[in-house]
């Protein structure tokens, strides 16, 4: 059961900002295009990192890597609420990204 709903949150976390970014455009004074970056970086970190943690997977234990994921991945999201800039919100973004994949 936990297993499932990581994965949920793991593709509902894909595809969070793509709705927000007018209002995430607009709270840092940019445009939506720009805004937009926040989703990039997440889908290429979540892309890229997928060939590393299907390894980690098999070394150190398929739950074991989920759950840790799972966990920095929380930690990154919600910290996502705290960040003061576009910058910092999309390093946020990456760190999610790539521990979700």
């Amino acid at each position: 059961a936990l297993l499932s709903t990581a994965a949920f949150a793991s593709a509902a976390n894909l595809r969070i900002c793509d709705p927000l970014l007018p209002q995430i455009a607009s709270q840092f004074s940019v445009t939506v295009g720009t805004a937009a970056w926040i989703v990039t970086v997440f889908s290429m970190s979540y892309g890229l990192l997928q060939l590393v943690h299907g390894p980690l997977g098999d070394a150190f234990g398929k739950f074991r890597v989920a759950g840790i994921g799972s966990l920095v991945t929380g930690i990154a999201t919600a910290s996502c609420a705290l960040m003061p800039n576009l910058d910092l919100l999309a390093l946020a973004r990456a760190i999610a990204g790539g521990a979700a994949a």
